[in-house]
């Protein structure tokens, strides 16, 4: 618990530091879904098992936006458990114009069965938007993500990481949404031994005012995992949305 506790009061700082007077102008209500399903994995883990969502934003003002994002996955064989994975991060993005924005995360994450007892993350760097309209948007992000990662054979690394992202939105029907998300990240060092890729693919159906509907497949790559785990790990989540 502490460590969350830890976690939650760096994302308050930072929300503090980047905001000058919060009285200087009201704030945007929080927006975004909150999420229940099931998920089906392959990997490190091949079973059904439940997810929880959290994806949620608050634009502070016309140039500052914050992102809330959380997943757990929890799932459990013969009375063992087989999927523990729990998922944070807060974002900001400092927008410059309608192309080009700066952008600032924190991240964490457990994944005992990926062999990550814990990994802190802090991401730094920019966006340039190709397309940013109602129902189209198409941007590339490079930055720098700085990790910390404890390992389930108590063993452990940092790292300074290069971040190439490619992220799409499109509305393909009137209550139909795509979602894209393509990210490669090389170390400083060893970038042909010890590279990265994450993909990310969904649709999501809108039911009505309150209530959406979401089917997403994860691939995650990692050319040198943690000793004796797998490098790819896919995920196909269905979950059930309210919407705030």
């Amino acid at each position: 618990m502490r460590k969350y506790v830890l976690l939650f009061t760096a994302l308050l700082g930072l929300q503090l530091a980047v905001v000058p007077s919060l009285s200087a102008k009201a704030l945007e209500p929080v927006k975004g879904r909150v999420g229940l399903g099931y998920t089906e994995s392959s990997g490190n883990t091949d079973e059904s098992k439940m997810n929880f969502t959290l994806n949620l934003t608050q634009k502070r003002s016309e140039q500052l936006k914050f992102g809330y994002d959380a997943l757990a996955i929890y799932g459990k064989s013969d009375g063992q458990k087989n999927a523990d994975k729990k998922q944070l991060r807060f974002s900001s993005e400092f927008i410059k114009n309608d192309k080009f924005s700066w952008y600032a995360n924190l991240g964490y994450m457990e994944d005992e069965f990926a062999g990550y007892e814990e990994q802190y993350k802090l991401g730094l760097g920019m966006i340039n938007y190709f397309i940013k309209g109602e129902e189209t948007v198409f941007s590339c992000s490079l930055g720098l993500d700085f990790t910390k990662e404890e390992y389930t054979d108590h063993t452990s690394d940092d790292e300074t990481w290069l971040r190439v992202g490619l992220d799409g939105k499109r509305k393909v029907a009137d209550n139909i949404r795509f979602a894209g998300h393509f990210g490669f990240l090389a170390p400083k060092d060893d970038t042909d031994e010890c590279y990265r890729t994450e993909t990310a693919v969904g649709l999501i159906f809108t039911i009505n005012e309150k209530i959406d509907a979401e089917m997403k497949y994860i691939i995650d790559y990692n050319k040198a995992p943690v000793d004796n785990k797998e490098k790819y790990d896919r995920t196909f989540i269905t979950s059930i949305s309210y919407k705030i």
